[in-house]
């Protein structure tokens, strides 16, 4: 199952799946979220980070994010929305 669930991730990110889902804006649950809370600056994990769309959010907003996902495809939009961004690299 770990390795469908892998292989659908993988599959969603190379655009072999088409999909209705709205990638590259930030869940609006978190934007709600952080606009109803004033929260310090802190580091931020991000599990299952896909393209990046939160952790970039995150980064933004003076976060210090780490992003983790299972899906390559995923890591490496993510990797190009950063370097195509003004947001620090670590």
């Amino acid at each position: 199952m770990v390795k469908t669930i892998s292989k659908f991730y993988e599959d969603l990110y190379n655009g072999s799946i088409k999909t209705k889902y709205v990638f590259g804006l930030p869940e609006k649950e978190l934007v709600k979220f952080l606009r109803a809370i004033k929260l310090k600056k802190m580091k931020v994990l991000d599990l299952g980070c896909g393209d990046g769309r939160n952790a970039i959010y995150l980064a933004r907003k003076n976060f210090n994010v780490t992003g983790i996902d299972n899906s390559t495809s995923a890591l490496e939009k993510f990797k190009n929305l950063i370097k195509n961004s003004k947001i620090a690299q670590n």
